[in-house]
């Protein structure tokens, strides 16, 4: 039994990671300029050079290749750690959403030397940065392991 959840992380990983990768493909080849679909959505086609909201955006190359060497070691580290809770029959969806969010911005990060974003939230003068499905992974990684923590803390109080 065990054995079909860890198929089934890779499966969904791999599934999102394509999902990424498609529609940053799809916004590089329709979203030059921006298209609002609602009053406060829109898609609009941005390159992040830096890291999360664009830190870092406007450094040097040596900065560029520590942060990627540095997000690409705490994907292996974090990969190790999630094959061996997954061994153990720890649910692990929250670290397969981290990721292969991590995977999916690191993909352009190398390939591009920037990010793809192309979801854009706002009203009137205010914007949220630019983010894509590999950020939205993330941060549903980050909740669910979140929500694990204050679950498992309460449960060892109780």
């Amino acid at each position: 039994m065990m054995r079909m959840w860890r198929y089934a992380y890779c499966f969904g990983g791999t599934l999102l990671i394509l999902l990424d990768r498609c529609t940053k493909v799809w916004a590089e080849k329709y979203f030059g300029t921006a298209r609002d679909v609602t009053s406060f959505f829109s898609l609009e086609l941005s390159h992040n050079t830096g890291v999360s909201f664009g830190l870092f955006a406007d450094r040097s190359a040596f900065v560029f290749w520590f942060l990627t060497i540095l997000i690409v070691s705490l994907l292996a580290v974090f990969f190790s750690n999630m094959i061996q809770r997954a061994r153990t029959g720890h649910v692990v969806i929250g670290e397969m959403l981290i990721f292969a969010g991590g995977v999916g911005n690191i993909w352009d990060r190398l390939w591009y030397g920037y990010v793809i974003d192309f979801i854009s939230f706002h009203y009137n003068s205010w914007s949220f940065p630019n983010f894509n499905i590999a950020d939205i992974c993330i941060v549903l990684g980050v909740s669910i392991l979140m929500m694990q923590l204050f679950v498992e803390e309460w449960n060892a109080r109780s």
